[in-house]
């Protein structure tokens, strides 16, 4: 089933990109216009270097680039899982033997049940929170008529698993393709308050009372943990900085030498174990 879906997704995102591509140099035009329609006629030679400078085609292959990379990166993640399903029926027989003494093999096979757990709960849920996302803006921007509807939608969903930044970004661009698209400012604001009523209920509303006080994890050190992995691993790292974040703060809280580093990770000092 999630090979399949991301067979879906894929073909959604090519068809519609290749579309896109197309249309891109409309959009273009429809940039220039608009800056000459706000800036006096003095400044048109300015604004025709300043446009022609801008490529919305590399834009446009840019950000499908982005997410291509993350299904790229799902894809990775399957690979490896199949393999920890393969290890896991000989894993509990190696832990015995390295941990003779049973309060260790108890102590350490908490921690590793803990983690699996932890992880599970959140990319679950995440998934299931980005795809009602993902379906409610597809619902919002079907009824206002803005082309590409089901490749927003699509990328609305992958982009939703990078906490804070992946919404806001998505919001930011459709927002401001709807614009282009109508040059309509009361459509605009009726597509923007849409947008962030979806994602204040889903994302404020929903993930905080479901995830927050699971995950625990302090809004700032996400942030951090985002910039790191994702200079680290790429889209990739974005995709898996909350679930690794959560596993260096469970390995950190179970040992009391390392304890505070995990509290400090943790949002009101609690930790997920």
């Amino acid at each position: 089933m999630v090979f399949w879906l991301i067979f879906a997704f894929g073909s959604i995102l090519t068809e519609n990109m290749q579309k896109i591509i197309v249309s891109s140099e409309n959009l273009q035009l429809k940039l220039a216009s608009y800056l000459q329609n706000i800036l006096s006629t003095e400044n048109a030679d300015l604004i025709k270097k300043v446009v022609s400078k801008i490529d919305m085609q590399a834009i446009v292959i840019g950000f499908y680039a982005t997410i291509s990379n993350m299904m790229s990166s799902i894809f990775l993640i399957i690979f490896f899982v199949i393999f920890f399903f393969i290890e896991q029926n000989v894993f509990a027989m190696k832990l015995a033997k390295i941990f003779p003494k049973q309060r260790d093999y108890q102590f350490v096979d908490k921690i590793l049940t803990n983690i699996p757990r932890q992880i599970q709960f959140y990319l679950g849920l995440k998934t299931l929170f980005s795809f009602i996302t993902g379906l409610a803006i597809y619902v919002v921007l079907k009824l206002q008529g803005l082309a590409f509807a089901e490749f927003w939608a699509v990328a609305m969903f992958f982009m939703n698993f990078i906490p804070n930044i992946g919404a806001i970004a998505m919001t930011v661009i459709i927002t401001l393709v709807g614009y282009f698209q109508w040059l309509d400012m009361s459509k605009t604001i009726i597509l923007l308050g849409a947008q962030l009523g979806i994602h204040t209920l889903i994302g404020n509303f929903l993930e905080t009372h479901y995830l927050g006080r699971t995950m625990h994890l302090s809004p700032l050190f996400i942030l951090i943990s985002l910039c790191f992995w994702g200079l680290l691993w790429g889209g990739a790292g974005l995709f898996l900085a909350v679930p690794m974040t959560v596993v260096l703060m469970i390995v950190l809280g179970s040992f009391d030498a390392t304890r505070k580093v995990a509290l400090i990770l943790s949002e009101k000092g609690e930790l997920p174990i």
